[in-house]
């Protein structure tokens, strides 16, 4: 093939619309050049393609890159022709658009291998180069350029790589730091802070730190003469929440006394030989963790760094570096995000614990207030109960003691997790608590604890046990198969209260504080039992005033003995009203009239009365302790019968009127009461009147008084009708 000028120029303004076609964007047009199996080895790293698929689809890819800011300027072109084919040479030089000017940034060299086909020219591969620049005329390398260039290049390395590791460790520190950042803004609760201990440890292994022993936080209370130390030891892999009395080692309350001194402080000390073992063996004998690490090792290193009431501590095998120092100081100054968050966390918790407090002291105060009846009382401390329990102090009894006389009966209400709270009456009796008790009344102390071990609590709990009649056996068992006793008791004026619990754990000082609270309004509490308990005697007191008034009446009306009938049941009724249960029924008897027959006038019972009957005699004590202690004028009898006896009785009146008009249906209702029979007798001079329940209830030492009350108006009314 021959190259005519002709050729030349044709050649030429193809590749000039093969460019232009290129750097416009417009590529569908300038793909149309490329055979399928077009190849092209570029002049940058990336740039070989194999394929026109390959080189179109990376072109659309960067395409926005050169289009209108890639121009060649300076072009030569050279065309050699290769039948059937044409090389095409171009050196020229490539101006980019930065910052909207165009500059220089290479001379490019480019060969073409060019086609004719019946579709028209085609570019079957291209290649491009750029000319070295570092090589002088007439070398073929740049030997001495590049060596120079490669000195400057390992000296930028090296200070490259310096800056880079730098910065690496730079990034890996704030890296760590922001950990402990998290972890501080995410507390949600004060134990969180030995989580914060435990990734501060993780975090300074991860930085090269070695041979730590622990990471640690003191809050330091001063006026206590403690500190609560949050603590996580590395290679147990534990951690730990300890009050720690720090005036018990003079390293302890030097350490406390230096960190107090200052929010800048920081606390060394190195302990090694004797005095490592000292230390070792003192640790042992408290409530700290004992490491079985420092039984083998040389030294032990503490460094402390102080916020003020809060000090932030590290423990290592070996010294640290100076540098390591000043690493921990960062952390120090990171943690000071954690200890305001736990202050944060601490005053939140102390509102609303205060909170808590003074919604459950509303409770035990507006139940009091609501109390109606002195015998609400015992919803009141069942209250107080479960407000102490849902304050979260541990308790298994809360109870009151009443009425206290100086070595006299012990009165106590007590409530449980049961429902229903009882009311205990022993005996006193010499005990740890009891003389704790006396000594605080004595001494006007308000409050005490007792704290006895199982053996001390066993001796307290038999004898108390013993005075405790039909407690069950489970009952038993159990308060003596508990660990100890721990209790902790309030002193007022009137009433005593106390909490205590079987697993023999004291409680705090936080504790007390509430229980106080509870102690004093209990004792306003109590005070209104005592208004309540005065209301009601007096309330009382009339209604029995008005039943006896009424007898009284009804009594001093009499003009016959036959009258008497009338006056049995005005008192029977009367003594319903008072709510005295008689279901076994009154009667009355005129002492004159006793002989081996019992003549009686009766209300209720086993009969409707109309006039005197007669019981005939039987020899049974249900029947001659009465007829015996009439005629001996004894003044008072209390007796009880078993269901056998009264069942006698019963079978011996079913042969004589008017019980024996009975209706079956009644006979056998009496005869299937459970119970025996309960009398209580008011022998007067001149009559007696007696009370019965069929249900075996003693009757109380009220209701004896009250009985004895109607016995002295009946006589006084019988012997002025006798007058």
């Amino acid at each position: 093939m021959k190259l005519t000028k002709k050729l030349e120029a044709e050649i030429k303004a193809l590749m000039e619309d093969y460019w232009n076609s290129y750097f416009e964007g417009n590529l569908d047009h300038w793909a149309g050049y490329l055979v399928d199996n077009y190849r092209n080895i570029g002049g940058t790293e990336e740039e070989i393609w194999n394929s026109k698929k390959e080189i179109v689809d990376y072109t659309y890819r960067i395409i926005e890159q050169m289009q209108g800011a890639t121009e060649l300027r300076n072009k030569q072109t050279q065309i050699i022709p290769y039948d059937p084919y044409l090389m095409v040479h171009e050196l020229l030089d490539i101006f980019i658009k930065v910052e909207e000017e165009w500059t220089f940034y290479q001379k490019f060299r480019l060969s073409s291998l060019i086609q004719k086909m019946p579709e028209g020219w085609k570019v079957l591969h291209q290649h491009g180069s750029y000319p070295d620049s570092k090589t002088q005329e007439g070398e073929a390398f740049a030997f001495d350029t590049l060596k120079n260039e490669n000195q400057k290049l390992h000296t930028a390395i090296e200070k490259g790589t310096k800056e880079l590791q730098l910065k690496n460790r730079e990034l890996e520190i704030e890296s760590a730091l922001e950990k402990v950042r998290s972890a501080a803004l995410a507390m949600k609760d004060l134990a969180d802070m030995v989580d914060v201990c435990h990734i501060i440890s993780d975090q300074l292994e991860l930085l090269n730190v070695k041979n730590i022993r622990n990471v640690q936080t003191a809050i330091i209370y001063e006026t206590k003469g403690v500190y609560f130390n949050y603590e996580y030891y590395t290679k147990h892999n534990k951690q730990f929440i300890t009050e720690v009395d720090f005036k018990n080692h003079e390293v302890q309350t030097k350490f406390a006394q230096q960190m107090l001194s200052g929010a800048e402080e920081l606390f060394t000390i190195f302990i090694k030989d004797k005095e490592l073992k000292d230390w070792y063996a003192y640790q042992k004998t408290t409530n700290q963790f004992a490491d079985t690490y420092l039984e083998d090792t040389e030294i032990l290193c503490y460094y402390w760094y102080s916020l003020g009431p809060v000090a932030l501590g590290i423990s290592t095998y070996i010294p640290l570096t100076e540098e390591e120092i000043n690493l921990f100081k960062r952390f120090r100054n990171v943690f000071s995000l954690a200890y305001q968050r736990y202050s944060d966390i601490s005053l939140a918790e102390t509102q609303a614990k205060e909170a808590q407090i003074e919604a459950a002291l509303e409770k035990v105060r507006s139940r009091s207030m609501g109390m109606q009846k002195s015998d609400e009382l015992k919803e009141v401390i069942k209250i107080v109960y479960q407000q102490l329990t849902h304050l979260k102090i541990k308790l298994d009894h809360a109870g009151f003691v009443v009425d206290y006389i100086p070595k006299g009966d012990w009165h106590f209400w007590i409530a449980d997790e049961q429902d229903t709270p009882s009311k205990i009456t022993h005996p006193y009796f010499e005990s740890v608590w009891a003389t704790q008790f006396n000594e605080a009344k004595e001494t006007g102390a308000d409050l005490f604890g007792t704290n006895l071990n199982f053996k001390e609590k066993n001796k307290f709990y038999k004898e108390l046990l013993s005075y405790i009649p039909g407690l069950p056996e489970a009952s038993k068992d159990f308060y003596l198969s508990c660990p100890g006793l721990a209790a902790s008791t309030v002193l007022f004026d009137n009433v005593s209260l106390y909490i205590e619990n079987f697993a023999g754990n004291p409680y705090s000082e936080e504790d007390n504080g509430i229980l106080m609270r509870f102690g004093k309004v209990f004792q306003q509490t109590y005070t209104r039992f005592i208004d309540l308990q005065k209301a009601e005697a007096q309330a009382r007191e009339a209604e029995i005033q008005l039943a006896l008034e009424r007898v009284r009446a009804r009594s001093l009306a009499m003009h016959h003995t036959s009258e008497l009938q009338e006056v049995v049941n005005i008192a029977a009724q009367q003594l319903h009203c008072i709510g005295m249960d008689i279901n076994g029924g009154i009667f009355i008897c005129i002492n004159g009239e006793v002989s081996s027959e019992l003549s009686i006038w009766a209300s209720g019972g086993m009969a409707d009365y109309v006039q005197k009957v007669v019981i005939p005699a039987l020899d049974k004590p249900i029947f001659t302790h009465i007829r015996d202690a009439i005629k001996k004028g004894d003044s008072f009898l209390i007796e009880k019968f078993s269901d056998t006896e009264k069942l006698e009785l019963f079978n011996h009146l079913f042969q004589f009127e008017p019980w024996q008009s009975l209706q079956q249906e009644k006979k056998e209702e009496l005869l299937s009461r459970q119970g025996g029979l309960v009398r209580s007798v008011v022998i007067s001079h001149c009559t007696s009147i007696s009370i019965t329940n069929h249900h075996g209830k003693v009757f109380t030492e009220e209701e004896n008084e009250i009985l004895k009350r109607f016995g002295k108006v009946f006589e006084q009314s019988y012997t002025r009708f006798l007058d």
